[in-house]
């Protein structure tokens, strides 16, 4: 079975979304005040005050949006669910926003803090602040490969292929069963 197909003109619109959705996800503190800025909605009346309902969403929509593709491609449900878990853990690290508190235009995200490392005095908080900083960019990034190869590559089974931590491997199992019966 080919794992590729023509890339068409949707594949192309669709990437773009995507793109916005996940520069959304790199900063969520910026994009979620900005959206109500945008939106006209002050904080007394906004239904939800936290960026976290970006990072959430984004990162429920794209396990979502994993385990249909596996389904599609022909795994079984538990499989499908195995992979979605997987990318909704890395989706949570890849969106995560650990802001300061401030206004909304001092508003300091976790790769603001990153690039203003050399102020903080504590080594240890350094340290921290860039291993956090860094998984959440490798994440990203990975994720982000992973919609490039679907849409723009046109490779289809590509979630169905990401190596999981969750499934049960047939062999192991059969093995284990095998072993049993002796």
């Amino acid at each position: 079975m080919s794992d590729s197909h023509n890339v068409t003109i949707w594949d192309g619109f669709t990437m773009s979304l995507w793109t916005f959705f996940f520069f959304a996800g790199l900063a969520p503190e910026i994009a979620f005040h900005w959206f109500r800025e945008l939106s006209g909605v002050t904080t007394q009346h906004a239904f939800v005050n936290s960026s976290a309902v970006i990072s959430i969403g984004l990162a429920a929509y794209l396990a979502f949006f994993v385990s249909r593709q596996c389904r599609m491609a022909g795994l079984n449900d538990a499989d499908a669910q195995a992979k979605a878990l997987q990318v909704v853990i890395l989706a949570l690290l890849a969106f995560l926003e650990l802001p300061s508190r401030g206004t909304t235009f001092s508003t300091q995200t976790l790769l603001g803090l990153m690039f203003q490392s050399s102020y903080i005095e504590d080594p240890d908080l350094r340290i921290v602040i860039w291993a956090v900083g860094c998984c959440k960019l490798t994440a990203w990034a990975y994720l982000y490969s992973l919609i490039l190869r679907f849409h723009l590559l046109g490779r289809r089974q590509v979630f169905s292929r990401i190596p999981s931590f969750f499934m049960r491997h047939q062999s192991s199992s059969s093995s284990r069963n095998s072993s049993n019966t002796d």
